[in-house]
């Protein structure tokens, strides 16, 4: 994976349903794999 996450873009786009989400690492290779009853709450405490 060459592109760089822009977080602060990625936030303002985020919901807040429940869902899953997924970690990857930098060879794009799927890492983690959660679920979050409030998916915006925990990608506000997952990302800096």
């Amino acid at each position: 994976m060459t592109d760089q996450f822009d977080a602060k873009a990625f936030l303002k786009t985020v919901t807040s349903q429940p869902g899953v989400y997924r970690m990857y690492d930098t060879a794009g290779t799927v890492i983690y794999v959660g679920k979050a009853k409030d998916l915006k709450k925990k990608a506000f405490q997952l990302l800096p």
